[in-house]
């Protein structure tokens, strides 16, 4: 089939944005990548039928780089909307959509801008660490989790991600520490388990023959088989190679394959959580109905595959908070026009006050409850 490529440039500040889509024959599907500045940032997939005609291909291809500019300029709007505002909940709202679309850079800005309002945004703290250790800043990456773990010391997840660091600065004992602590806090947290075993093959293949090595190989093995039970993907070939390489004593093969486990899950995570969190924060106008019912049944999904993960019960308790937010707003618009059009409906229009002293007090509560935690 005759390749169809479309090209798009759009320059923002000191940013170039360049928007590339094509079909590949091959794989059945068309691809848009994103590059800026000339590096390669986010890649797009879009499968189609076989049975399709190079003019539905063509059309496909255009219909889809459409879509990925008009995504873009929505999403620099945002960006440069949220760089402006004052309240850090937006702009770090954002940049968790960025996180996971691969805007590393630009979420750290957001990341910062959302610091910079409030000091004690945890969150914020968190993910400009995880930001930082993807890029390989890996120093970085440990002072801004130790900041979210100081102010949220019992966020498993924070633990965890801590861990990551230290373990990538090779700090092992340190690291360790950390999965244990997301472990005693979330017995259920899979990933923790899985981190904890890779950290302790990591430590025993630097440090050559520390006391009781057999000790630690049991403990290993013991931490990815429960990592395993808890999260069944984990088990696939490359998984069980590596177990097979940790009895064995190949702690070098062992690692490098629970790294590319890890990476792997990782990366689908990511595919999994960014249209979610683009959805979230690019909503035309703002929120939705269906936007926040999506993300309510998202979240209560995950939570009956981890009922006791303290951190999605937080999440959606907020997102019910939003709920509430947008049935307020919703209901004063409609009674606001209800009393327009009949003003002799006194009760409607003597409580149009209340209600939006209501929706304003909703909106501090649950200012507070995303802030502070």
């Amino acid at each position: 089939m005759e390749t169809f490529r479309l090209n798009s440039r759009l320059v923002d500040s000191d940013k170039e944005f360049v928007i590339q889509t094509a079909v590949d024959a091959q794989r059945q599907a068309v691809f848009s990548s994103v590059y800026i500045n000339g590096e390669l940032t986010e890649v797009s997939r879009f499968t189609h039928p076989t049975d399709i005609d190079q003019e539905q291909i063509v059309s496909l291809v255009r219909a889809r780089h459409d879509e990925k500019k008009s995504e873009l300029e929505s999403m620099l709007e945002s960006y440069r909307s949220a760089l402006s505002d004052d309240d850090p909940v937006k702009p770090s709202r954002l940049a968790i959509g960025l996180f996971y679309k691969g805007y590393h850079r630009e979420a750290i800005e957001l990341f910062s801008h959302a610091v910079a309002s409030d000091p004690d945004y945890h969150e914020a703290y968190c993910y400009l660490g995880r930001c930082h250790l993807i890029l390989g800043d890996v120093p970085q990456a440990v002072a801004f989790l130790k900041q979210a773990v100081d102010r949220r010391p019992g966020f498993a997840d924070y633990r965890c991600h801590l861990g990551e660091a230290l373990l990538e600065s090779g700090q092992h004992q340190a690291a360790m520490r950390e999965f244990e602590e997301a472990i005693r806090i979330n017995m259920y947290y899979a990933d923790a388990y899985f981190n904890l075993g890779l950290a302790i093959g990591d430590f025993l293949r630097s440090s050559g023959a520390p006391a009781e090595p057999g000790q630690l190989m049991s403990r290993a093995a013991d931490a990815l088989r429960k990592a395993s039970l808890i999260y069944p993907e984990y088990a696939q070939p490359s998984f069980d190679e590596a177990l097979a390489s940790l009895r064995s004593g190949d702690l070098s093969t062992a690692t490098k394959l629970l790294r590319l486990v890890r990476e792997k899950k990782s990366e689908e995570q990511m595919t999994e959580f960014a249209p979610f969190y683009m959805k979230y924060v690019l909503q035309p106008g703002g929120m939705s109905q269906r936007t926040l019912d999506d993300r309510i049944a998202y979240l209560r999904d995950h939570i009956k595959k981890n009922p006791t993960y303290v951190d999605l019960h937080a999440e959606l308790s907020t997102a019910y908070l939003e709920q509430a937010k947008y049935a307020l707003q919703q209901a004063h618009k409609q009674m606001k026009r209800t009393v327009e059009l009949n003003p002799s409906l006194t009760r409607l229009a003597a409580n149009l006050d209340r209600v939006e002293e209501e929706y304003e007090n909703v909106c501090s509560l649950l200012g507070r409850v995303v802030e502070k935690g």
